[in-house]
């Protein structure tokens, strides 16, 4: 999974493009390509305020509080919660997507309802479940610093 970091200074383009470039090193060339820089940092800023504000636990915050692992589409995000929808809370907890079998790349308990609660749009519900599960879940085999 492709990680950046944004230090003092460096301008917002530059940051893109080292995103872009990391993405690319890390097999994800074709969603790094169809990035524009305009809607990731309009995304960035959404999900950075609407964070805040579930923190800050101000009025009208629609999101848990818990660490946004990934933005699925407006309105849609992958918490260490679950998947969490604006007016609809946790619509999946981070316990139905299950956890590996130690030392495996199988999973156990996994408990995923095939269709969303009525109201929401079935091809978000598909793809926040498909790209849930690996950030919920973490990764199958740790490695140990020894």
């Amino acid at each position: 999974m492709a990680r950046g970091t944004w230090d003092q200074g460096v301008a917002a383009e530059t940051v893109f493009a080292e995103l872009a470039a990391d993405m690319t090193r890390h097999g994800q060339a074709e969603a790094a390509h169809s990035m524009s820089p305009e809607a990731f940092f309009a995304n960035l800023s959404s999900v950075l305020l609407d964070s805040v504000s579930a923190r800050q636990k101000d009025d009208g915050a629609w999101m848990s509080g818990a660490t946004v692992l990934e933005m699925i589409t407006n309105g849609w995000v992958t918490t260490k919660a679950g998947v969490e929808v604006k007016d609809h809370g946790v619509v999946v907890p981070a316990s139905s997507f299950g956890s590996y079998v130690t030392g495996t790349n199988q999973v156990k308990g996994e408990e995923l309802p095939p269709n969303p609660p009525p109201g929401l749009d079935q091809e978000a519900w598909d793809l926040a479940i498909t790209r849930s599960g690996r950030l919920v879940r973490g990764k199958p085999f740790h490695l140990h610093k020894w």
